[in-house]
């Protein structure tokens, strides 16, 4: 599912979150090709080895093994870097590079697929596990763009075990058909704190693969482009979107914006007054004793869209001032709750610097199988009928 969503910056920041949307899959995908599952070594993976890169080490593991009994375990430092790279050219060939040769030929048809693992002794490794850990994906071949990365297409959890089944469109790799050479690589953005050993984060990735991508039905779930009626007290144009839980440390201002409309003409603006982290923002329905009844099919059918659904995305944009809060980075989480009291919450999604992005729009995704219930076994958001929902945003940045 797809729609339109808010956005903040950092403190005080603004962003106009466009078209808020619900997608689910029609039709089934074809079967997935291997390229990667570490069952023989390292499969040709070495260090990055550039002046960006914050690799310590990698080697082969039975932890996070998805695809037979072996995973690739990498290590790695704080802040910005690449870990670790694989070329596969044409003058050694092979059936691996006959395959990313078959998918340079139309990538928009495939997805780069692969699973992530977080176990809780790879954080403990480090003093300090930081507010967010971040896998990138990276790529290089003879086609024009040349070098290409992809930002966040993996958002761990830090400080606690986690599994994520990442996917990625394949047509955001530099692909070209009969290229000399298709390198693929991995690498990590994190704010955590070296052990006192100088040891760094463990993850795990297995099961690297190409995916014909699934074809989408989207489902439009908020694009503020109600008209608002003058006379009642409300902006009805904010289409329900209010102040988030009570006892947050802050709340956003909101409103109605043209910068940054995807969907429509119109956006929310999200402005944040301060650095932090906080449910600033939430739609809520309600249609019990504190609520009106009117509402329980509108939540009827909310609670069956999203339960039938594969993904939420939004779009982001930031304004161009960003004054005076100069932010650095923006993290955002998405959280849905129905009537049980069950509370699904995504990772962090990182929307990146919102100085140096000003003025861009971009598409934040979360599967629902990342959006899950908190406790011993975290489960997959699936909502429970019932008479009230609330959607809550929120931030945290620096």
């Amino acid at each position: 599912m797809l729609n339109k969503q808010f956005l903040s910056a950092l403190g005080p920041f603004a962003c106009p979150v466009m078209a808020l949307i619900l997608s689910a899959v029609l039709g089934s995908p074809a079967n997935a090709q291997l390229l990667y599952s570490f069952e023989t070594g390292l499969n040709g993976f070495v260090p990055q080895g550039g002046a960006d890169s914050d690799y310590i080490g990698h080697t082969q593991s039975t932890i996070g093994a998805t695809n037979g009994t072996m995973a690739l375990a990498i290590e790695t430092g704080t802040g910005f870097g690449r870990d670790v790279v694989v070329n596969e050219t044409s003058t050694a060939g092979g059936p691996l590079y006959d395959l990313f040769n078959t998918v340079s030929a139309d990538p928009s048809q495939y997805t780069l697929d692969f699973d992530v693992t977080f176990t809780q002794a790879g954080w403990d490794r480090v003093s300090d596990p930081g507010g967010f850990f971040q896998i990138n994906v990276f790529s290089n071949s003879d086609s024009v763009q040349g070098f290409e990365e992809s930002f966040g297409v993996v958002n761990g959890t830090p400080g606690s075990a986690s599994f994520v089944a990442a996917s990625m469109p394949a047509s955001q790799l530099s692909l070209t058909p009969g290229s000399g050479f298709y390198q693929l690589g991995f690498g990590t953005n994190s704010n955590h704190v070296a052990g006192a050993g100088g040891e760094g984060v463990l993850y795990y990735i297995d099961n690297v693969r190409f995916t014909q991508a699934p074809t989408y039905i989207e489902d439009l779930l908020f694009s503020w482009e109600t008209p608002d009626n003058g006379g009642t007290p409300v902006n009805e144009q904010l289409e329900g979107w209010a102040d988030g839980f009570a006892g947050q440390p802050y709340f956003h201002t909101r409103s109605i914006t043209s910068q940054g409309a995807t969907d429509g003409a119109s956006g929310l603006l999200i402005e944040s007054p301060q650095a932090g982290f906080a449910w600033a923002s939430q739609f809520v329905l309600d249609a019990g004793e504190t609520g009106n009844p009117a509402n329980q099919p509108q939540i009827d059918d909310l609670i069956t869209r999203v339960n039938g659904a594969d993904r939420i995305a939004f779009d982001v944009t930031f304004t161009d001032d960003q004054f005076p809060g100069i932010p650095s980075y923006l993290s955002l989480f998405l959280n849905v709750s129905d009537a049980s009291g069950t509370f699904y919450q995504s990772p962090a999604k990182q929307a990146g610097n919102p100085v140096s992005g000003a003025g861009q729009t971009q598409t934040i995704e979360i599967p629902l199988s990342e959006i899950t219930s908190g406790g011993g076994e975290p489960r997959r958001c699936r909502l429970a009928s019932g008479d009230f929902l609330p959607f809550c945003s929120r931030d945290q940045f620096r």
